[in-house]
């Protein structure tokens, strides 16, 4: 979809691919990511899917450039707050889970977030094409070659993430507070 439509390559598409074709579907984010109790946990059961979906999406991204509303650094948040549990798009296995649980009415969503911080989100390229019909009538013919496939540093060694109501970046690693606060929310669902 992501290469036939480019309402899908607009933050607010790309919301609705996500949830539609993984939080509603059922992908198993919280086996997935290791939030279950250790009682319960599965270590083989541990994968980083959603992670090597978004870096697909990089990769397309770095070849289209112009082709997306959103940058990398949205790629990579997503990516980041995708495992560390401050959002309840990716605390459960499955929509009936979230049900269940309530997720919805007691976590905020990811797509809440985006939408509210939306400029550093924003790719420059793509500003002056969103409105031409080649825009909204391209498709993307990526190239596969192994040359062509791109190392996402901008997540798995530069994690930079800008807090709301601050003017400032900190980093934050994946053994931060923020996902101590995660595991603790995730384990309050169950």
């Amino acid at each position: 979809q992501i290469l036939l439509d480019p309402y899908f390559r607009t933050i607010e598409g790309f919301a609705v691919l996500v949830e539609k074709d993984w939080v509603s579907f059922g992908h198993m984010f919280n086996s997935r990511n290791g939030w279950k109790p250790k009682a319960r946990f599965e270590e083989d059961k541990r994968s980083p899917i959603f992670i090597q979906f978004l870096d697909c999406v990089h990769q397309l991204l770095h070849q289209f450039p112009a082709e997306f509303e959103f940058n990398d650094k949205f790629l990579s948040d997503l990516a980041y707050f995708s495992r560390v549990g401050l959002f309840g798009n990716f605390l459960c296995d499955n929509f009936n889970e979230m049900l269940k649980n309530e997720v919805q009415k007691k976590t905020t969503s990811i797509w809440s977030y985006f939408l509210a911080y939306k400029e550093p989100y924003l790719n420059p390229l793509s500003q002056s094409l969103k409105n031409s019909l080649l825009f909204r009538n391209h498709y993307l013919s990526p190239d596969t070659h192994a040359l062509n496939i791109r190392f996402w540093k901008e997540f798995f060694i530069f994690k930079q993430i800008m807090p709301p109501n601050s003017d400032h970046r900190m980093n934050i690693s994946l053994s931060s507070e923020l996902e101590i606060y995660g595991y603790a929310l995730a384990n309050e669902i169950k």
